[in-house]
């Protein structure tokens, strides 16, 4: 487990890579809570993907299981939604992004799986058998995040299923990405980044 990220301390690889004044303008013009993270995996460069071949074969994965981020994910993505992103429910947005993640591993790790989901759907079975089945099959292109009021419940089950976990405050892009960096860095465990407000 790492502590909350603070802005001055975060990795600068995504970092240097974005206009940060136009990622700020561009999460404030997103609806709700995950707009900074969203913002973050779109305008941050943390969502691999080609405008022009929206198809490619190893564009990253974007899976939302959490219905709170599917206004922001819509509004970014405007007016059309890559073939790279799937809305499930949540109980099932876990195993489906394992399965990505699974057949990335299958390629090389060829491309990496994000999930977007909320705390409370981290208590339902699906949902933990998932977390486990990742944590033994050492899924390093997963990254799953976690917006979390109460971050220690859905931390210490993400640990004890053999997962890395980091905070980052939900609406401090750069604490968001400095987290996804360290977790794109570091192989051979699937991660989470636990968003708290």
């Amino acid at each position: 487990m790492s502590d909350l990220l603070p802005s001055e301390l975060a990795p600068r690889s995504l970092l240097d890579r974005i206009d940060l004044a136009r990622l700020r303008s561009h999460a404030h013009g997103l609806p709700g809570t995950w707009a900074t993270a969203v913002a973050c995996l779109i305008d941050g460069g943390a969502l691999t993907r080609d405008a022009d071949d929206p198809a490619w074969a190893d564009r990253d994965r974007l899976i939302v299981g959490t219905q709170r981020a599917l206004p922001a994910v819509r509004a970014a993505f405007d007016p059309v939604l890559p073939p790279s992103f799937q809305a499930e429910p949540p109980a099932a947005a876990l195993g489906v992004a394992v399965e990505q993640a699974r057949m990335s591993a299958a390629a090389g790790e060829a491309y990496r799986v994000l999930c977007l989901l909320d705390a409370e759907s981290g208590g339902q079975g699906p949902v933990w058998e998932a977390a486990l089945a990742a944590g033994r099959a050492r899924l390093s292109a997963l990254v799953l995040l976690v917006m979390s009021a109460p971050v220690l419940d859905a931390e210490a089950m993400l640990l004890a299923a053999g997962w890395s976990t980091l905070r980052a405050r939900h609406d401090d892009p750069v604490a968001v990405l400095g987290a996804l960096d360290r977790a794109f860095g570091q192989a051979g465990v699937p991660h989470a980044v636990l968003l708290r407000a």
